[in-house]
């Protein structure tokens, strides 16, 4: 009588140990997957649209990814940056093209993922070349600050002459109009001397 109860023992043992098995193959696999999920390392974006990545995140990563491959060294970001559209940034970067350091404009349309600024070039103006003049950049924030003074706008600061290229420049302006404070993206040309003030943008 006693080799049916062993039996049912051994019996009611192994159906304990099957039972258990998919338990244990689970703890296993959750331990292995929170310790991998210890030793990842953070994400860091770079060119596509992830989850939780902003517009001013890809701006940063375009623009300067672009400088890089236009020559310039020691870069960096030095805001505010400025939206023209809901797509379109301009971020001032502080650059250094072996020469010394400029502020450069960068343009990032979110639609085209193009960020565009001008190469690192210098050269002897007088002669046509392309190249940058330290004394245009003070000269474009005079003028712009005074075109968009005399459009009959309460100005409410001025950024400093960011370059664009040649002898032409960028100068965000925040402006208030209408109880809100809005940003005119004045062009400056220190060929001609002048500057021209666009339609005011709304900042988003």
């Amino acid at each position: 009588m006693s080799q049916p109860t062993d039996r049912n023992s051994a019996m009611s043992g192994f159906r304990i140990l099957r039972a258990s098995a998919p338990r244990s193959a689970l703890l296993a696999a959750l331990l292995l997957v929170s310790g991998a999920a210890a030793c990842r390392t953070p994400y860091r974006y770079a060119y596509e649209n992830k989850s939780g990545v902003g517009l001013l995140d890809r701006t940063t990563d375009y623009c300067q990814k672009a400088a890089v491959k236009q020559g310039y060294m020691a870069i960096r970001a030095t805001g505010p940056n400025t939206k023209d559209s809901p797509s379109q940034v301009d971020q001032r970067l502080r650059v250094n093209d072996g020469h010394g350091e400029l502020i450069v404009s960068c343009e990032f349309d979110d639609v085209k993922r193009i960020a565009a600024l001008p190469r690192a070039q210098r050269g002897d103006l007088k002669r046509g070349e392309i190249g940058y003049i330290s004394s245009d950049a003070g000269k474009a924030r005079t003028v712009c600050q005074a075109a968009v003074k005399g459009s009959n706008y309460d100005i409410q600061s001025t950024g400093p002459g960011q370059w664009t290229g040649g002898r032409t420049f960028r100068v965000n302006v925040s402006v208030r109009q209408g109880g809100a404070e809005r940003n005119v993206a004045c062009r400056y040309d220190g060929v001609a001397g002048t500057a021209s003030v666009p339609t005011v943008t709304k900042e988003s």
